[in-house]
């Protein structure tokens, strides 16, 4: 009996609240201006830039640096966990093989070494690598884990024929 008229009454008062929302002052809109990251001037700038999540940045600047400090282990390092944390994975063993051969001293270059060959599915080199972090470092944190991780998937490798231990 009162549904109708009840209906168009919730309506009304609706309508009334809206018109009456739309009508009172807003607040200006906050446009949010992205700023962007300032490009690295020396290498600590790059390295600080490359951790705070924006390697991207920080690549250009670490490649041209590693071609004139053809030598420096922590640049090479540098540059290929920039690579490896843009996803580049194929494109970080390369810096990453020349840390670690510079420096093979270098826990974190044979650690990313190892973590770029198995993100780039080779897990066979990556065994090599995590071998090594335990070798410089035996009380690596992360390597144990990582070390069986690829011992499991060159089993799976292993037991499909796709992979044949030398």
């Amino acid at each position: 009996e009162g549904g109708i008229g009840m209906a168009v009454a919730e309506e009304s008062v609706a309508a009334a609240q809206g018109s009456a929302e739309e009508s009172s002052p807003k607040a200006p809109e906050k446009k949010v201006v992205k700023k962007e990251p300032e490009p690295p001037k020396d290498f600590a700038s790059a390295v600080r830039l490359s951790e705070a999540g924006k390697p991207k940045e920080a690549l250009a600047f670490l490649q041209d640096l590693a071609e004139k400090e053809f030598s420096n282990a922590e640049v090479w390092r540098e540059l290929g966990i920039a690579c490896f944390r843009v996803d580049q994975f194929e494109e970080a063993v390369e810096p990453l093989g020349k840390a670690a051969q510079l420096n093979p001293q270098d826990a974190k270059s044979w650690f990313y070494l190892g973590a770029a060959y198995r993100a780039a599915k080779r897990p066979w080199d990556a065994e090599g690598a995590y071998k090594k972090v335990l070798e410089v470092d035996p009380n690596h944190k992360e390597a144990p884990d990582d070390l069986k991780g690829v011992r499991i998937a060159l089993a799976i490798l292993c037991a499909r024929g796709e992979y044949k231990v030398a």
